[in-house]
């Protein structure tokens, strides 16, 4: 199965342009078929059609080589707003978003994710939050003058938060 992995992953890797890459390949095998799962992102994104034409070219290219003798399911999608980041690329795209970060040594940050380069990332974190009576919602203030810089080695998983 983990040579079929790295021959699908390098299948994707080929069709792919340089804007967009390959996150992760997961091979499921299911009493009635299997289920191939490709999640791609893009510097930018990636939308609907590119996936679409991956998928279709995929097919067709896991078709001739019969590689895989069962029926088999292909799914080829965007990671989603609710997943890790997988891939350094993934983090320059969100800048400016509220992120929480879990490092190698279990502590966890949230705060707004500010800028990065090769080495590290830097996180304004949380400051307060101010309950507004009115409406009910929320203020939050980050301490964006001391941001927290946290070397990309020591990044276990980070979160985009949503809302």
């Amino acid at each position: 199965m983990i040579e079929l992995k790295e021959k699908i992953s390098n299948l994707v890797n080929a069709l792919l342009s340089d804007a967009h890459f390959l996150i992760e390949v997961q091979i499921k095998k299911g009493k009635k078929n299997t289920k191939i799962v490709v999640i791609l992102d893009g510097d930018n994104g990636i939308d609907i059609d590119t996936c679409a034409n991956i998928s279709s070219q995929l097919s067709k290219i896991l078709d001739e080589k019969d590689w895989i003798k069962e029926s088999y399911v292909l799914e080829v999608s965007s990671p989603g707003a609710d997943r890790p980041l997988q891939n350094i690329r993934q983090y320059k795209q969100h800048i400016g978003r509220k992120v929480k970060i879990l490092t190698n040594t279990g502590q966890e940050i949230q705060g707004l994710f500010q800028a990065m380069d090769d080495k590290s990332l830097q996180v304004a974190s949380l400051k307060q939050v101010n309950q507004t009576a009115k409406n009910k919602a929320q203020k939050v203030v980050f301490n964006v003058e001391n941001p927290i810089t946290i070397p990309l080695e020591n990044i276990k998983t980070i979160q985009v938060l949503i809302g």
